[in-house]
């Protein structure tokens, strides 16, 4: 009979050889495990039964087994490979010998390869091979050898069942279930078609995947070949650095090899990953990876059209992937946790060797039974996949699961079950239920950047395979998305991305609107858990109300913790979680013995199943992704009257600490309460012009950058106008970072809406006017719009020209170091360089005032602090160029009060007047320390949430 060998690769034909040597030579030959074993696979010592020609024939001393694999096989070649290979170690023995004269040299060698040689009387490759092993081992004065190559191979596992049913799946040729209806009995000979039938039909039901999944409102289907990616690992339990980069790649090398306890002790594996990881679809991935492996080389009618077109297709798309070969052909089964839950919790003794019988059943016409199952999994070797422990929220009911797979463990045991189980689970609420002295714990790592960009390229070339312009549009902006911090943790798993991408098609400026984004996001993964099957689906349904103020309530709390606490990351008891959950429910009628269990099943449910809430240190809990955090606050600070809505948002605006929720609050009222958009800018105004210091340093203003940037008025072309006109105010903080920001910003808006351009000109016409700050702010912006290709370019270029000859020559030498430092080929051109001097050295003498005289001084003494900063503005300049300090703006006010810290934040705010238009770097740092005293004061204490 012929057998396939080339498929073990070089670890599973020694293990087999050495199974064989066993069976032929008799129990006194020795294995080498993996590793160092001095070349050589096996050894003997003593008598042994072979060859068996006579007993004094028969070999007695000590004897090594050596077996040589080769790959890709050429018959032409074989001999003169495997006669290199032989006096290669022959030589590597000899070596040995001189380094080692008392080195012990085999008396018999046994040498097996998988090596196809023709058997031609003395030309052909037998003959050849053996007449150089004659010859090298008369020079070693070797008492006997022999030569297994492929053809005796065979012959001996003819002879060895027991051995050739446990390498089936390595080395049966051509379509193996039809083979083993031949070669096996009883019931792995009868199922066996009936299981290739399973596996046709699987094969077909398990190639789609439905986007809806992912909460979306689509019918569009993707093949899971075609989008698929091999999941990151973390880290593997017991590796310090895994030998695969990738969970499909880890796992099929692990079920490339024997998986029998009668070979080794080998742990099964346990993949742990977050939401939308991708747990569920690498389950699904593996399935289909060994359901195309194992209908190989099945006759194509049998397979039915429709059937070999798939196979084909999917064999195909496999290889973009760039796994490891699979050589051992697993039959694949994925089984839902849940699911299986569901089936023993009714009461009914249902082992898991019945409920898989069961599920093949039902896609078959001939119905299984354990009994059935058993002699398969005795007799064919298995991967099964037990898809989603976190699914299984009852303690009563994974205790049944956790008994049902030990039963099921021992089943496997006593039929010596080459089985590579693989268990999935999130981290949440997972206690180690799998052992990890059984199994090793697989750790997924979120995708990076690179990684999210082409998972969401390769979907987009999918789903709009037929629209060009529409998957240039989502892979442009997915991209866009991956590289900024708000986002981009938001697109760490396949799901993620896919939800961004799902919303990017339809909103056109989506990653610039991140209230949407984050609204639509978690609707997105609740409706994914309202549409899983169970009773936690269905509570989450009806207490929607509850969970979605539990998250507002939690990420409140957080928000103003975090004011005061050094970590910004801060987390919350988890008893005071509970405490929220059941005082909300109090309050709203619920008596306190009833809301005490649906506050319990509240928490369980946000946490493990939404787990946007996540176990932190310690015994509490915390949001994984601050902007999910700060969205939910911003939920909070939006939710109730108009009154206190419009207080909340006034306290907390000048704040840094609470600017994301801010943004993300007016970001709620764009798009929810249009009857308040008009009180957000008012808003602004007033923010403006509520103290001396605020109308220096402009936190409105600001704001309507920000809000701009956000693109909340993207659809209300008049409120976009009158933040505009108010983020256009900026200007007074003269050239630098927030003039770049603000050209940034406005540039799209101008260039997309007339009525903005002409509110930007108009205000840059009249800020060119200005000899100070203001009109180097004007020209800086003018300058930036006059370098692109744009309807914006040729009306700032001249009015850019008219700018630069009406320019004092203070302004000029500001307008220098604006041209140097950002390169920009329109000031350049436009004017000849002088040798003003910069006078860095200002910098670097206001700095150390701020550094040294602020510091510790108390409410009456700051304003001589003040002072000092006057006294270094006005001393004489230097030419020594020196380059400015680097500094800590927290060590401004260190030590200090937060009235204290205000009163230096109004001291500096009101130094400006006393910085000439030549020192704008000065000018542009006492600022932004003033800016980031002034926003770093607490104010979550001061919310009123009644």
């Amino acid at each position: 009979m012929d057998y396939d060998l080339t498929r073990l690769g070089t670890r599973e034909f020694e293990h087999l050889i050495q199974a064989l040597a066993k069976k032929v030579l008799g129990s006194g030959v020795s294995i080498f495990g993996d590793g160092r074993d001095g070349k050589r696979e096996a050894t003997f010592r003593g008598a042994v039964g072979y060859p068996n020609l006579s007993p004094a024939s028969n070999w007695n001393g000590y004897g090594v087994v050596q077996a040589k694999f080769r790959q890709r096989q050429d018959v032409a070649t074989n001999a003169g490979w495997l006669v290199s290979q032989i006096k290669a170690e022959f030589e590597g023995w000899r070596a040995a010998k001189r380094k080692n004269p008392g080195l012990e040299l085999p008396e018999y060698i046994l040498i097996c390869s998988n090596v196809v040689l023709s058997a031609v009387q003395d030309s052909g490759g037998i003959d050849v091979v053996k007449a150089e092993v004659a010859k090298l081992a008369k020079s070693f004065e070797l008492k006997g050898w022999d030569l297994w190559h492929y053809d005796e191979i065979c012959r001996f596992l003819d002879d060895s069942a027991d051995i050739r049913r446990a390498y089936a799946a390595f080395i049966t040729p051509g379509d193996v279930l039809s083979c083993i209806a031949e070669r096996f009995q009883g019931a792995t000979s009868r199922i066996s078609e009936t299981l290739a039938v399973h596996a046709v039909k699987m094969m077909k039901g398990g190639q789609d995947l439905r986007l809806s999944q992912t909460g979306a409102d689509t019918s569009a289907q993707v093949k899971l070949s075609q989008i698929a990616i091999d999941l990151p690992l973390e880290h593997v339990d017991g590796e310090e650095q895994s030998r695969a980069s990738g969970v499909a790649a880890l796992l099929i090398e692990a079920g490339n090899s024997i998986r029998k306890l009668s070979v080794g002790r080998l742990r099964n594996y346990v993949i742990v990953g977050g939401p939308g990881q991708g747990k569920t679809t690498i389950g699904q991935l593996l399935c289909q990876l060994y359901r195309v492996e194992l209908l190989d080389d099945r006759p194509t009618f049998k397979l039915g059209l429709e059937g070999g077109d798939i196979h084909r297709t999917l064999k195909q798309d496999f290889v973009r992937l760039g796994l490891p070969e699979i050589t051992a052909k697993r039959w694949p089964m994925q089984i839902s946790l849940s699911a299986y839950g569901d089936a023993v919790r009714g009461g009914e003794d249902v082992s898991l060797l019945k409920y898989i019988a069961e599920q093949v059943s039902k896609r078959t016409t001939e119905p299984l039974n354990a009994a059935d199952m058993k002699a398969w999994l005795r007799d064919w070797p298995w991967i099964l996949i037990l898809d989603g422990l976190d699914e299984v929220p009852a303690a009563t009911t994974r205790a049944i699961i956790d008994e049902k797979l030990q039963d099921f463990a021992v089943e496997a045991a006593d039929v010596d079950a080459d089985l590579l189980m693989v268990a999935t689970t999130r981290p949440q609420g997972y206690s180690e239920e799998f052992s990890p002295q059984y199994h090793q714990h697989v750790y997924l790592r979120a995708l990076n950047v690179d990684e999210a960009v082409e998972y969401a390229t390769r979907l987009a070339e999918v789903t709009h395979s037929g629209n060009i312009d529409l998957r240039q549009l989502v892979i442009q902006r997915v991209t866009s998305a991956a590289t900024e911090h708000v986002t981009a943790r938001l697109m760490r798993s396949p799901l993620q991305v896919t939800i961004m991408s799902l919303l990017f098609e339809r909103r056109a400026h989506a990653p610039k609107s991140r209230y949407n984004l984050f609204s639509l996001y978690y609707d997105a993964i609740y409706a994914r858990e309202v549409g899983k099957p169970g009773t936690t689906a269905r509570m989450l349904d009806e207490q929607r109300r509850y969970i979605d103020q539990l998250h507002e309530n939690v990420a409140l709390e957080l928000q103003i913790r975090a004011e005061h606490e050094s970590d910004a990351e801060s987390m919350l008891p988890t008893a005071d979680l509970h405490a929220i959950a059941l005082q909300h429910l109090v309050t709203e009628g619920h008596s306190e013995k009833d809301a005490k269990p649906l506050a319990q099943r509240i928490v369980e449910s946000a946490m493990h199943r939404l787990v946007l809430l996540v176990p932190a240190r310690g015994d509490t809990v915390g949001f994984e992704v601050r902007s999910l955090q700060e969205f939910m606050a911003a939920r909070a600070i939006t939710r109730g009257r108009d009154e206190a809505i419009a207080q909340r948002m006034r306290t907390i605006a000048p704040s840094a600490h609470w600017r994301n929720t801010w943004l993300l609050a007016v970001g709620r009222v764009f798009v929810e309460a249009d009857h308040f958009r008009g009180e957000v800018i008012a808003m602004l105004a007033e923010l403006d012009r509520a103290t001396p210091t605020m109308s220096i340093l402009l936190p409105g203003a600001r704001l309507a950058v920000d809000l701009l940037d956000d693109d909340v008025a993207a659809n209300q072309p008049g409120y976009q106008c009158l933040l505009v006109e108010r983020a256009l105010a900026t200007l007074q903080f003269g050239l630098g970072g927030r003039a770049m920001h603000l050209a940034d910003v406005l540039a799209p808006l101008a260039i997309a809406s007339t009525q903005v351009r002409e509110i930007v000109f108009q205000a840059t016409d009249l800020a060119r006017q200005n000899t100070g700050r203001v009109g180097l702010a004007a020209l800086h912006l003018l300058a930036e719009w006059a370098e692109d290709a744009s309807v914006l370019t040729v009306a700032a270029r001249l009015r850019l020209q008219t700018a630069l000859t009406a320019a004092t020559e203070e302004q000029m030498i500001g307008v220098e170091s604006i041209a140097r430092s950002r390169n920009l080929r329109e000031l350049r051109s436009a004017m000849s360089f002088s040798d003003h001097v910069l006078w860095d050295d200002v910098d670097t003498g206001v700095l150390m005032a701020l550094q040294l005289k602020f510091r510790g001084l108390k409410s009456d003494a700051i304003p001589v602090g003040g002072q000092i900063i006057r006294d270094v503005l006005s001393a004489p300049r230097s030419d020594s160029g020196v380059a400015p300090n680097r500094y800590r703006i927290e060590g401004v006010t260190e030590g200090l009060t937060p009235t204290e810290s205000k009163s230096v934040a109004e001291v500096l705010a009101s130094l400006g007047e006393h910085v000439s238009p030549a020192q704008w770097t000065t000018d542009q740092r006492i600022r932004e320390i003033a800016i980031s005293v002034f926003e770093h004061q607490p104010v979550g204490h001061l919310l009123d949430m009644k």
